[in-house]
C-alpha cells in the first residue's frame, strides 16, 4: 500500500486511486454512498456502506452482509478478505463473496459505531473489541476464537487498536488505558511505557527490541496500579 491513496468523492459518486505524490487520480469505480467508511487491504480498497449494509469492492461490485455492520477494519496488509464488526460479532468477508460470522457471545450488543473498535488484521490473527460489552475477540488461523472480558468497565468509552510492528494493544481513548491483548489483557496505563527503545541516532531498534520492551514492562508491573514517578531529564548543550 506504500504510496497509494484511495479517496471517495460522494458528490461525484466515484472511488479514486492515486498511485503516488503528484499523480492524477484514476477513477476506479462508481460508488453511490452516503454513510460509509473507506479502508484498504494491501493495494485494494474496500468500503463499508452502512446504508445498504454492504461491502463495496474497488471494482464497484458489492457483497451483502448478513448482520448490520458498524465498523470496517483498519488499513492492513494484503489479504483475500476484509473484516467488518457488527454490534456483537466480526464478519470475515472474502473478496470472492462469502461471509463468515465470528460471534463474541457477549450479552450486550453495541448499537452505534462509537461503541465498537475498528477491527485489525495482524499476521494470521483478527482482533475486535466492543466497549458496550467490554469484550475482546481474537481469531487466529488454526486456533479456536478467544473471547475475553476487558478487565475494567468500558461503557461509554472509545476503544481503538494500536499496532506497533508485530505488537498490538487496545487503547481506551477516554481515559488513556492500554491493554496488551496478546498478554492476557494486561493493563499498561501509559502507551509511552511500551514505546520501542531508540538508538543513538534516534532510530527505533528491531522488532525483537519492541517485543522485549513490552515483556519488560509486563514483568515490572504489579497487580496494584500506582501513580507514575517523575524523573528529571538530562539536558546537554
Amino acid at each position: 500500500l506504500e504510496g497509494i491513496v484511495y479517496a471517495v468523492a460522494p458528490d461525484d459518486g466515484a472511488l479514486y486511486r492515486f498511485d503516488g505524490p503528484g499523480s492524477i487520480g484514476q477513477k476506479k469505480a462508481t460508488v453511490l454512498v452516503d454513510d460509509y467508511v473507506l479502508t484498504a487491504v494491501g493495494d485494494r480498497a474496500a468500503i463499508l456502506d452502512r446504508t445498504s449494509n454492504t461491502i463495496i469492492k474497488d471494482d464497484g461490485s458489492s457483497i451483502a452482509l448478513p448482520d448490520a455492520a458498524l465498523r470496517i477494519q483498519q488499513v492492513g496488509a494484503d489479504r483475500d478478505f476484509v473484516v467488518a464488526a457488527t454490534g456483537d460479532s466480526l464478519l470475515r468477508v472474502s473478496f470472492g463473496g462469502s461471509v463468515t460470522t465470528l460471534p463474541t457471545g457477549a450479552s450486550t450488543t453495541a448499537s452505534v459505531p462509537a461503541d465498537v473498535a475498528a477491527p485489525v488484521v495482524l499476521g494470521t490473527c483478527i482482533h475486535g473489541a466492543w466497549a458496550a460489552s467490554a469484550t475482546y475477540l481474537g481469531v487466529c488461523d488454526g486456533a479456536e476464537p478467544t473471547s475475553v472480558d476487558i478487565p475494567s468497565s468500558t461503557s461509554g468509552a472509545r476503544l481503538e487498536f494500536r499496532v506497533n510492528r508485530k505488537v498490538i494493544a487496545l487503547n481506551n481513548l477516554t481515559n488513556g488505558n492500554v491493554w496488551l491483548v496478546t498478554e492476557s489483557m494486561r493493563l499498561v496505563e501509559n502507551w509511552d511505557e511500551v514505546t520501542p527503545p531508540q538508538d543513538a541516532e534516534g532510530e527505533s531498534t528491531d522488532e525483537k527490541s519492541t517485543k522485549a520492551s513490552f515483556e519488560d514492562t509486563l514483568a515490572e508491573r504489579t497487580d496494584q496500579n500506582t501513580p507514575p514517578i517523575a524523573r528529571p531529564d538530562d539536558l546537554g548543550v
